[in-house]
């Protein structure tokens, strides 16, 4: 069986994690490529990657890998994209996909009909809670035909002044660069959605807004709430109280880090 060959585009930590998962199924990483040859270099020695390049281009007209992986921000993955297809790779991008809708149209109308295996990586999918909920709703069908689902996500930003709770900007930190909240939390939810639900979302509608207030701990925090606010209450489902006791289970799963205490967690953990 030929063993497969991939070039991963981008040294941040998501790049570290497609390598380390191509390597554990036996997939050659050829070379990692980022803009700054010194980070790029380090990155590439601890993961064990011979070629640690600053073009991107070289190498994949060097290599015509069999795969490749982007994990830079989301404006620079076209043209990538664009030679990887040409080349024939197959092609793993992080999310979001693109800036817009319209340019990820583009992007999966070029690669669409080229027989290419391709996809981004909403990774939460794939947790055993969420097939678990899948089984619940589409089999057993434990609280009956599903009419509604509302969505809410929250990110906690502390106001702390200490060193360790300073983090670098990065390209997540920037709406123009493909960050922010709803480009890197939705995007796990709504492939959660369809995962559980056997359905396609065709359509969001929603808010993002940001909430100043007092933590417990009397530090400033904010919370930026996402999604339509609606009291499910009050629509008296015959299985409402077992409808949300799924749903405590599955936010135990996907919430258990919020246990420990802010002061032992990591700033990662805290803005996922």
């Amino acid at each position: 069986m030929k063993k497969l060959k991939a070039v991963v585009v981008g040294a941040g930590w998501s790049a570290e994690g497609h390598t380390k998962a191509f390597q554990h199924y036996g997939v050659e990483v050829l070379a990692i490529c980022a803009r700054k040859p010194d980070i790029v270099q380090k990155v590439a020695s601890r993961l064990g990657v011979t070629e640690a390049s600053t073009d991107w281009r070289k190498s994949l007209l060097k290599h015509k890998p069999d795969i490749v992986a982007l994990t830079t921000p989301a404006i620079l993955r076209t043209e990538v994209i664009e030679l990887a297809v040409d080349l024939g790779c197959h092609i793993i991008s992080e999310k979001p996909l693109a800036l817009t809708a319209e340019e990820a149209g583009d992007i999966y109308n070029l690669i669409k009909d080229t027989g290419l295996k391709h996809g981004f990586a909403a990774t939460h999918l794939y947790d055993p809670s969420v097939a678990y909920m899948r089984q619940l709703l589409t089999q057993e069908k434990v609280i009956g035909e599903l009419k509604e689902v509302d969505i809410g996500y929250t990110r906690r930003i502390s106001n702390g002044t200490t060193s360790e709770m300073v983090k670098p900007w990065n390209w997540m930190n920037s709406l123009a660069h493909g960050g922010g909240i709803l480009n890197n939390g939705l995007t796990h939810r709504l492939g959660m959605l369809e995962r559980m639900t056997g359905m396609k979302v065709v359509s969001a509608i929603g808010e993002a807004k940001a909430v100043i207030r007092e933590a417990l701990s009397c530090r400033k925090s904010a919370t930026f709430e996402c999604g339509p606010v609606r009291n499910s209450r009050s629509k008296r489902h015959p299985n409402l109280r077992r409808a949300y006791a799924m749903r405590r289970t599955i936010f135990r799963h996907f919430f258990r880090w919020r246990r420990t205490p802010l002061n032992r967690r990591s700033l990662h953990e805290k803005s996922w």
